[in-house]
């Protein structure tokens, strides 16, 4: 199978690095009939990208050996499932470890959005936009979001066989507060504005 580097590069931005849930400190590899899917998520925010081939194992590729697999590979780089549930590429082998509780994206990607307008991390958001960069979208255009409220929103990266999934968190103001900017933004006008009417009123 063919792998692309961005790819892995654009699910590590997502992965967890030294979460106490070991299972999210990587990509897991879900083998499908026909296809493969990789899936990173450090809890918060998740992406999924089916790969285009089947990969035949199932498994999490550890943050160190992805980070070691990205360093060894061409922009594209053929992949092939070995012995005792591991890939080779090139000269290297990398295990995939099994994990308590697979990250199977099929029970996390939310079916639907009810369009309600929530709050999320800006460097969760930043990501995404990274992550879209990586996968073909640096130049034309970058993420939307399909709010849903309280729960799990959708994130469209401009990408058919990429998706992600962001939760999001309570910010220090209700939802339903109304806003009104400082009087320093709105209000008085600004010295030179005052002098220059003094002048014209002179």
């Amino acid at each position: 199978m063919q792998l692309n580097r961005d790819a892995i590069k654009a699910l590590l931005l997502v992965a967890g690095k030294s979460d106490i849930r070991d299972y999210l400190n990587g990509i897991y590899f879900d083998s499908r009939q026909g296809d493969t899917v990789a899936v990173a998520t450090d809890g918060s925010h998740l992406l999924a990208i089916k790969l285009g081939g089947q990969l035949a194992v199932n498994g999490l590729l550890r943050r160190a050996d992805a980070e070691l697999l990205v360093k060894a590979m061409d922009r594209y780089a053929s992949v092939a499932p070995a012995a005792d549930n591991s890939i080779t590429c090139g000269k290297l082998t990398f295990a995939l470890e099994p994990v308590e509780r697979p990250l199977d994206c099929r029970r996390v990607v939310p079916a639907n959005c009810n369009g309600m307008v929530a709050q999320f991390k800006p460097e969760y958001i930043a990501n995404f936009g990274k992550a879209s960069a990586l996968l073909g979208n640096k130049y034309r255009g970058g993420i939307h979001v399909h709010h849903n409220g309280v729960s799990a929103s959708v994130i469209d990266l401009n990408c058919e066989d990429a998706i992600g999934v962001l939760m999001p968190y309570r910010s220090h103001l209700d939802a339903d507060d109304a806003h009104t900017s400082p009087e320093w933004v709105t209000g008085s006008p600004s010295l030179s504005v005052v002098r220059e009417e003094e002048k014209l009123a002179a």
